[in-house]
């Protein structure tokens, strides 16, 4: 059967039509991530055979397209989908480089927008960000936080849901009074499988006080006052004062990451539209599948466990950088700081995630110089758990 082709016109009236139809993006998830058309979902080419009998009918009219004339992808995906039975498939071959020529606007240029902040400002004061880097398309980490009743709560809490997560510096300040308020308001707008996730530092008394005194009931507001557990993993610890910097993060049900905002001006408040226009994207489109290579999580290694054969260790150690391989038995890297007390705020940032991963290095502080050795004593070797934890420290050190 030939696959029927659609031109830009011809799209274009279809979406002021307001007629039906599945318009699907084949490239890969992070060139949706820069940008796609409007109200397009995200079924890369290599996993459309998996994801189109979860998320398409063959009965609806489905619409292709990759990156131009040029790129074959549409074609092939036109191809793959009409045999596996859809019969009412459209081509647009022109794909996003004929849709810009005709002067009609993308969506999602901003949905990496600031994701790969290093500093942010106060008043115009320079302040540091540290953790874990995290960037749009790949799994979300794990956090551990409490809730007002000193709870412990973590991301799988909200597992199966779509989530925004919402970070500010304190209640106590107007911004942020106002950011919780406007978020909370919109919260009961939104659909029963989104949620949206209030995650400051401030202590639970004085959360749980706020949400009692403002009516919060439509947010779920955490502290990360006890560790900091989330803003080392999604980057956003202020080094400086030990707060989390103003940003949000949105999460597919999958906790594939999707959208990330981190405000340059933490004076400033958030684009509650810019946010709620991602989010509209994110329930037009499909969960990404979860993503390969990371982050991943440690898992316990029992009695018995083998350490890794050498041909699997050369695999690994191109993944990590500048670690020391000693007798094919441990990871060694070595870093230094500008005195010992930058040394020690380090230590203690992977001393939090080694004991959220229950795999703990060893750390060997002499000043200004820490020294890392991982391996996995159990297996008297090393386990995948190692490089996990290296590519994670690398994260970090970033």
């Amino acid at each position: 059967m030939d696959i029927k082709e659609i031109t830009r016109d011809e799209l274009v009236q279809l979406q002021n039509s307001g007629k039906k139809f599945k318009l699907v993006d084949v490239l890969d998830r992070e060139s949706y991530a820069r940008e796609h058309l409007p109200n397009a979902i995200s079924m890369p080419l290599d996993d459309l055979k998996k994801m189109a009998d979860k998320f398409l009918s063959k009965e609806e009219l489905i619409i292709v397209y990759c990156a131009s004339f040029k790129c074959p992808a549409s074609t092939a995906a036109a191809k793959v989908l009409n045999i596996m039975g859809f019969k009412n498939i459209l081509n647009y071959k022109g794909g996003l480089q004929d849709y810009k020529e005709g002067n009609f606007s993308l969506v999602g240029a901003l949905h990496t927008k600031a994701q790969n902040l290093k500093k942010v400002t106060m008043q115009g004061k320079e302040l540091s960000l540290v953790g874990r880097k995290i960037s749009v398309g790949k799994n979300a980490a794990k956090f551990s936080v409490v809730d007002n009743n000193f709870a412990d709560v973590t991301l799988d809490k909200f597992k199966g849901k779509i989530k925004i997560i919402t970070s500010f510096v304190s209640l106590d300040t107007p911004v942020c009074d106002l950011q919780v308020k406007q978020f909370n308001k919109k919260a009961s707008e939104l659909s029963a499988n989104v949620v949206i996730i209030g995650m400051s530092k401030d202590l639970p008394f004085a959360q749980k006080r706020f949400c009692a005194a403002n009516d919060i009931k439509n947010i779920a507001i955490l502290s990360d006052f006890k560790s900091s557990s989330f803003g080392i993993n999604y980057g956003l610890l202020i080094k400086e004062n030990n707060l989390l910097a103003r940003a949000t993060i949105i999460l597919d049900s999958n906790d594939v990451i999707r959208f990330i905002d981190i405000v340059d001006e933490i004076t400033n408040e958030p684009d509650y539209a810019e946010v709620l226009r991602n989010l509209t994207e994110v329930i037009n489109s499909p969960a990404m599948p979860v993503a390969e290579g990371g982050p991943a999580k440690c898992i316990p290694c029992k009695a018995g466990t083998p350490p890794l054969e050498k041909n699997k260790i050369d695999t690994l150690i191109p993944r990590i950088i500048n670690w020391e391989l000693v007798d094919n038995k441990k990871l060694v890297k070595e870093f230094q700081f500008r005195d010992f007390v930058e040394a020690k705020y380090f230590l203690d940032l992977l001393a939090v995630i080694a004991e959220e991963q229950g795999h703990h290095p060893n750390f060997s502080l002499i000043y200004n110089k820490l020294k890392v050795t991982l391996t996995t004593h159990v297996a008297g070797g090393l386990t995948d758990n190692d490089f996990i934890m290296a590519r994670i420290i690398d994260e970090v050190s970033a």
